[in-house]
């Protein structure tokens, strides 16, 4: 390994989202995800104020408390459904809470997402850390899933998001996440996709290292979120091989 790929390394330690390289020890994920926890529950905080569900704030942060407990003894290779630990309730366990069934065929049109966002609490949360998306309907009844565009801060929906309740939740989870990595400053005063961009690589095309790194991230938010179909899961292990064969080259 050279020593600019030891320096770019080391400099991933400290990013939001460190344990998603395999590389580290154990002790340098746990300190780092420490260290985003704080900031990830000042932010929460604020939200949860706006939503004033101040009670509900409390119970993420033990679930959340209690997932860092548990990631420590998790190996940093490939997901397996086994090792998947979510810190907020099962989207099924949501949705339900929010009055949907998860198998439920949703109304595909802008006003059933607004509504989604609106009723389930946890997705509201992230829905406003994010820097509320413009959701744009123009493309609502094309082919293809729903996609976050960073420039124009606009959550196109398409028809393939609307398949049921859940996948729908779970593909707002994911594009609200994208907005959050766009949008939302860590300790540095950087933006997450800024941060890889410079340190990592390109973020702007899929076969780039930086994008494939934000996709990474987005599929084990989304996992963690409370989807843990093993379609996500066999995503997240794509996205990660394909990263890794990128660094490897």
């Amino acid at each position: 390994m050279t020593r600019t790929s030891i320096r770019v390394r080391n400099r991933i330690e400290s990013s939001y989202w460190a344990n998603n390289r395999p590389q580290y020890t154990q002790d340098a994920i746990y300190n780092s995800s420490q260290s985003s926890a704080n900031s990830f529950f000042g932010r929460a905080e604020e939200a949860w104020r706006i939503s004033n569900l101040e009670q509900k704030l409390e119970e993420e942060k033990e679930l959340w408390g209690n997932w860092l407990e548990k990631r420590k003894s998790i190996l940093t290779g490939p997901l397996k459904q086994e090792d998947i630990i979510t810190f907020s309730n099962p989207l099924t366990e949501q949705l339900d809470a929010a009055g949907y069934s998860p198998l439920g065929k949703p109304e595909i049109n802008k006003k059933y997402v607004t509504d989604m966002i609106d009723r389930v609490p946890n997705l509201k949360i992230w829905y406003v850390l994010g820097g509320k998306a413009i959701i744009d309907d123009t493309q609502i009844n094309k082919l293809g899933n729903s996609t976050y565009h960073p420039a124009s801060h606009f959550l196109t929906l398409r028809k393939g998001s609307f398949h049921n309740n859940y996948r729908l939740l779970s593909t707002l989870y994911h594009e609200i996440f994208h907005s959050y990595q766009a949008r939302a400053e860590m300790n540095n005063g950087q933006t997450i996709r800024s941060w890889v961009e410079e340190n990592i690589g390109g973020v702007l095309y899929e076969y780039q290292t930086g994008h494939l790194y934000l996709e990474m991230q987005a599929y084990q938010f989304q996992i963690q979120m409370g989807d843990n179909n093993s379609d996500v899961i066999g995503l997240y292990n794509k996205k990660r091989n394909q990263y890794l064969n990128n660094i490897r080259r």
